[in-house]
């Protein structure tokens, strides 16, 4: 290179304007981080429906804690949190205005109140991700008599039948032991195992297979509830797993799946440890 041409390459690069891109992460603050959430509570809050009589869901929650308030008990922070209730003294007040309290007291018609909506307390101490208390609130309306554990029995079969088609077996893995929790609730301990090994089954063709120490704790549990041999739950649990259940199943069969559930069942650690150890070697790789 001549040294004009050095020149005006010196020259262009002179001309080419130099830009300095600088980007910073915006950390909220503790107020902004507050008035979000106070936002997403409201959100939620909007799509509650009311009940024959004109209540709210966190309406007829007060009602299961208002003779414990009027007590004098301190107020959980989980009304302003979870329902928006920014005075607790303010709605017991409305509360009783409409004949459902009287003196720190529920009158028949509160009672009455609690009695027929069971699900929004069961609802509010056992959240479930995949139905929100808004949605629950509208399907017990949409169905005046039917039992809502009826109710939410049927939600669990949809919503299962909805992941595995979407091919969405994370989700359906979460519901399937979601309905395992609810059955031992109702003591159908057979079908409760069901649905634990089907979780299980999953675990053990995730990305990283395992059994976690919770599912295992589990499998203890249950064991202890049924008056069952071995051999019967191995032919209850083939009964209920199929390969078929995954589009392809990635390390270990239904059949393996069965083998180490009824292992760790039984107390046979090693046993279980065995079969998980064989394949190790395929996921690790």
């Amino acid at each position: 290179m001549g040294l004009f041409d050095r020149f005006k390459k010196r020259e262009r690069e002179a001309e080419t304007p130099s830009f300095k891109i600088s980007m910073t992460a915006h950390e909220p603050t503790p107020e902004e981080m507050q008035t979000q959430f106070d936002e997403d509570t409201q959100l939620h809050i909007r799509n509650f429906q009311k009940d024959e009589a004109g209540l709210y869901p966190h309406e007829i929650l007060m009602l299961s804690y208002l003779e414990k308030y009027a007590a004098g008990a301190e107020p959980a922070r989980f009304w302003k949190q979870k329902y928006g209730v920014e005075d607790i003294g303010a709605l017991i007040k409305s509360l009783e205005d409409r004949g459902f309290a009287e003196d720190g007291k529920l009158t028949e018609k509160g009672k009455d109140e609690v009695k027929c909506n069971e699900y929004v307390l069961y609802m509010h101490r056992n959240p479930i991700s995949d139905i929100s208390l808004a949605e629950m609130s509208i399907l017990v309306n949409q169905n005046p008599g039917r039992p809502y554990r009826d109710i939410l029995w049927g939600e669990f079969n949809r919503l299962s039948l909805k992941y595995t088609k979407n091919l969405n077996y994370g989700y359906y893995r979460n519901i399937r032991y979601t309905m395992y929790s609810f059955l031992l609730e109702e003591k159908r301990y057979k079908d409760a195992l069901c649905s634990l090994s089907e979780v299980v089954f999953m675990d053990l063709n995730s990305d990283f297979p395992e059994v976690l120490p919770r599912m295992r704790k589990n499998i203890i549990e249950i064991e202890h509830k049924l008056d069952m041999t071995d051999e019967e739950m191995i032919d209850m649990l083939l009964k209920s797993l199929s390969d078929g259940m995954l589009r392809k199943h990635k390390y270990y069969t239904a059949k393996e799946a069965v083998c180490i559930i009824v292992a760790y069942a039984y107390g046979h650690d090693d046993i279980a440890e065995k079969i998980l150890h064989q394949k190790e070697h395929i996921w690790k790789e």
